[in-house]
């Protein structure tokens, strides 16, 4: 079984090849035929591409994006209120006047140029898996997850119904074969986008949904502290913020309500990406640990452009729970370069390893989004990598010295290092 928009033989020999993020070979050769790895030897031949001073890794996967804001130069400002940045947010959206599939196209363009080969993607209107495509060849991989709103019950029907349309249109990756054509290209998922703006009923009917399709859910939550306000005594700016919009009714929420409630309805679903979940407390870190079907996305520049205090990875990953990276959108981040997203995590972080940050840029993120072709360069693998050249001077592969100078994705050059 092969991948479809494959090209012919290619042969890399590299001074170190990252077959998975924690096996280093020095001086191999990595052989690529028909868009996927075949072997890995030291015997190179007279065609071998030779790349002395470069690493070769796993393509990134994004496994969070809103491409809706791809156009944007430079992120809203955040000025202390998370729902006058709400406000700004959709006042963009009114008033916008590039077409949905246009903006997508523009964020999967940057995505394929940056190393990236694989996206969690939100999406907010109704587009098709042919906008998907990027005009290309060799798209990347999308998981499109349907974001939801429904407060008021009277919205419900509607928004499940909407929920059910993108089911039929991007059909949930197929668990026995995860190299057929729909894989490679797009495949669905639903979105309940938070606490604050999806009603429990509703919630609950998505996740099962979600589960009777054996779709991936994505969830923002724990993402402020106002959240947390809102769900355990409905005070606070987002109770303000559903008043002014004429959304707020007694009763919407349950008392003394917290995240937890959340993540136990998605105990049984197939794949669960937590949001940000810059808030979890320690109860909800090993109610997530102690699943396996959840993975936290942790997104640390539009961490750092709201002003969380420290966020809790490293404490989920001691517990032994499933971490993987995205860059959010451009609405909170200047790129979506997961390149650039990983280099910043090493500077702010620079205890984690880079076994740690390439895990998490790739591995963990094809495993929450449900596409195992990708996150490895063992024989079999998908032929989607991205070159490194490591500067001499340099003890970390996200130093800031080294450049991202190639990537492939399924066999094609996007960027050739020659």
């Amino acid at each position: 079984m092969s991948l479809s928009g494959s090209t012919g033989r290619c042969s890399i020999q590299a001074r170190w090849i990252l077959r998975t993020p924690s096996e280093v070979l020095e001086n191999h050769v990595l052989e690529i035929d028909e868009g996927l790895v075949t072997d890995i030897h030291q015997k190179p031949y007279s065609e071998t591409i030779r790349l002395d001073d470069c690493c070769l890794v796993p393509s990134f996967v994004n496994a969070h994006a809103h491409l809706e804001f791809s156009d944007l130069a430079r992120p809203f400002p955040f000025e202390g209120s998370f729902t006058g940045w709400i406000r700004e947010l959709l006042e963009y959206r009114d008033r916008r006047r590039n077409s949905l599939a246009d903006l997508v196209m523009g964020g999967l363009f940057e995505l394929r140029h940056t190393g990236s080969a694989a996206v969690g993607e939100i999406l907010t209107g109704n587009l098709n898996p042919a906008d998907y495509r990027d005009h290309s060849d060799f798209p990347v991989s999308s998981v499109v997850f349907r974001e939801i709103i429904g407060l008021l019950p009277e919205s419900h029907e509607e928004q499940l119904h909407l929920a059910k349309q993108h089911l039929d249109r991007f059909r949930p990756h197929e668990d026995d074969d995860p190299f057929a054509e729909q894989a490679t290209c797009t495949s669905g998922g639903l979105s309940p986008h938070a606490p604050y703006t999806v009603q429990m009923q509703l919630f609950e009917q998505l996740v099962s949904l979600a589960g009777n399709r054996k779709a991936p859910v994505a969830v923002h939550l724990a993402e402020t502290e106002a959240e947390l306000q809102l769900l355990s005594r409905q005070t606070g700016e987002f109770r303000d913020l559903l008043e002014r919009r004429e959304l707020w009714r007694k009763g919407l929420f349950a008392k003394n309500g917290s995240p937890l409630d959340y993540l136990q309805l998605l105990r049984n679903v197939s794949r669960a990406l937590i949001i940000h979940g810059n808030y979890l407390n320690n109860n909800e870190l090993n109610y997530i640990a102690n699943h396996p079907n959840m993975t936290l996305i942790y997104c640390p520049r539009t961490h750092r452009s709201f002003g969380h205090y420290d966020h809790p990875w490293e404490r989920l990953l001691q517990l032994g729970g499933q971490v993987a990276i995205g860059t959010d959108g451009r609405s909170s981040n200047p790129d979506l370069s997961m390149w650039n997203e990983l280099r910043f995590l090493k500077e702010k972080s620079p205890r984690a390893t880079d076994q740690q940050l390439l895990h998490m840029g790739t591995t963990a993120g094809a495993r929450a989004l449900q596409l195992p072709e990708f996150g490895s360069l063992k024989p079999g693998a998908s032929a989607s990598l991205n070159i490194i050249r490591r500067a001499e001077s340099t003890q970390s592969l996200f130093a800031h010295e080294n450049d991202l100078i190639g990537t492939m994705i399924r066999g094609q050059w996007i960027r050739s290092p020659v």
